[in-house]
């Protein structure tokens, strides 16, 4: 099976794609509750088969499958009505805010390493001059 490393982000799956959205629930939209079969998802979105079902399988609360069917319908359950500006409206926060979280590690490593320098320089220059010690 070959992965395409260049779809795959430093936590894992990179984050669907407002187009992807757009395309999927095109494609899922007015199908309930018979669903559509992943092959013509595949088919109608254009999205590689293997990231296209990494992405039906991790936004399950947007496109969920029909039991074990291998079908998928639209959820409109979590969302209203299925609208879809609201759907890539969450999309993009949800994908700020993995963008934080991915970076935020190293805010911390970094603000911790300035603080750390300045210490020592400010130490070094009291001591230098008479300081505490």
């Amino acid at each position: 099976m070959e992965v395409d490393l260049h779809m795959h982000s430093i936590v894992g799956l990179k984050p669907m794609k407002s187009s992807e959205v757009v395309k999927i629930h095109r494609a899922l939209d007015g199908h309930e509750p018979g669903g559509v079969p992943y092959y013509e998802v595949l088919n109608k979105t254009e999205i590689e088969p293997i990231r296209l079902r990494n992405l039906l399988e991790r936004y399950h609360y947007y496109f969920t499958q029909v039991g074990d069917s291998g079908r998928f319908i639209v959820n409109r359950h979590y969302y209203n009505n299925g609208n879809i500006d609201e759907v890539i409206d969450s999309i993009e926060r949800r994908n700020v805010r993995v963008a934080i979280a991915k970076f935020t590690p190293f805010f911390i490593l970094g603000l911790m390493l300035l603080s750390s320098t300045i210490g020592f320089m400010l130490s070094a220059i009291v001591n230098k001059h008479g300081g505490y010690f």
